[in-house]
């Protein structure tokens, strides 16, 4: 609750855009990244919305894969995610008895998918700002009631299409307007929903035609 968000707010889209990084899905598999149960549904106990947000801010700005990790093996942080990570690892190799790097490699699939999901928040926010809406963000709004984002009371939340989780508005994963309606009918909620990316190996960001309508839906609750 004492973590103050500064240096999302200097993110620009184009910082996203632009951004060259090792890809974090590897050469891996789908199939192979979600075989092992341990290691598929798996989160840290320090969440990864507080993980991202905490390395953005002491890295200074948007940052590569390879530099998460750099900063996910400091002595001082490896708590977090680097040694829990590799203990799922080593539990699930020994439990399966499968090659070790396979299991490694599920592993990193998993975390860089987050990855990947926190490049794209950082980049709706972004437009969102760049469009001159004042968006703020906060790691523990996103991890307690999945709100990516507010403007005053108006909540934004995106997802990605996903029958498992949730899909026009069904699903087992409750949405931010779930959680957080019953208690405050005063909030007004803003979805933005992205179809599944079929393009393997780069970050997936809404088109600027969802953003844009997006955009206009919040001002209009804000003036209402």
């Amino acid at each position: 609750m004492a973590h103050s968000t500064r240096a999302v707010y200097g993110v620009s889209s184009s910082d996203v855009e632009k951004l060259t990084s090792d890809h974090p899905l590897g050469d891996i598999k789908s199939r192979n990244a979600y075989k092992f149960e341990g290691v598929a549904d798996w989160r840290p106990d320090f969440a990864f919305a507080h993980l991202f947000h905490f390395a953005l801010e002491q890295i200074g700005g948007v940052f590569s894969f390879q530099d998460f990790r750099t900063w996910a093996g400091d002595p001082d942080k490896r708590w977090m995610i680097w040694d829990p990570a590799h203990r799922v690892v080593s539990e699930e190799q020994q439990r399966t008895g499968a090659d070790w790097y396979e299991v490694r490699d599920a592993m990193s699939w998993r975390v860089g998918l987050f990855y990947y999901s926190f490049l794209r928040e950082l980049y709706t926010v972004a437009r969102l700002r760049e469009a001159g809406l004042d968006m703020r963000v906060h790691p523990l709004a996103d991890a307690l009631f999945r709100v990516d984002a507010w403007h005053g009371r108006v909540v934004f939340e995106m997802y990605v299409a996903n029958k498992r989780y949730r899909s026009r508005g069904a699903g087992r994963k409750k949405s931010a307007q779930d959680i957080l309606a019953p208690g405050r009918p005063d909030l007004r909620f803003v979805p933005l929903e992205m179809e599944k990316q079929r393009t393997y190996g780069r970050v997936h960001l809404p088109e600027e035609a969802q953003l844009q309508e997006c955009a206009e839906q919040i001002r209009a609750f804000t003036a209402s």
